[in-house]
């Protein structure tokens, strides 16, 4: 399995950076019970939230691997692994799903300057680092390429 980055200063992988962020929405989930959420949804979002950050060009800007082109944002690239027919089988609406599109390709400020033929074929690269990707946070769900 190769070492996918989240931070390189720290050094963090995607997954160590995913737990942390686990353990915080764990920490407000007891904080703040009669929250009115759907706290299945943000644990999904905290969980796939960064998985973007496995392209070949993200890693080679940490130093962890090689590779020329143009940069999509992690968090665009992120949404690629939205269960969505998972969701909708749940009873999702298609307005609850697209919150959780939008929270994960909008998690930071990034300019969309990008085709979505770019963005396509940044997915479809992106499907080679899953198959090198394990982390058992997301169990069943690792249904998502």
């Amino acid at each position: 399995m190769h070492k996918y980055l989240a931070k390189s200063n720290p050094e963090e992988t995607i997954q160590e950076h995913t737990d942390n962020l686990l353990k915080n929405y764990q920490r407000l989930k007891k904080l703040y019970p009669a929250v009115e959420i759907d706290w299945y949804l943000l644990e999904l979002v905290c969980l796939l939230h960064d998985l973007g950050k496995m392209n070949l060009l993200f890693q080679t800007k940490l130093g962890n691997a090689s590779g020329k082109g143009k940069e999509i944002p992690h968090g665009y690239l992120s949404v690629a692994f939205v269960p969505d027919s998972k969701l909708e089988e749940m009873g999702y609406s298609e307005d609850e799903i697209k919150v959780v599109y939008q929270a994960i390709a909008r998690h930071h400020e990034r300019k969309y300057d990008f085709s979505d033929s770019e963005w396509k074929n940044e997915i479809i690269r992106l499907e080679e680092q899953w198959e090198d990707f394990n982390y058992s946070q997301l169990g069943e769900n690792a249904e998502y390429s």
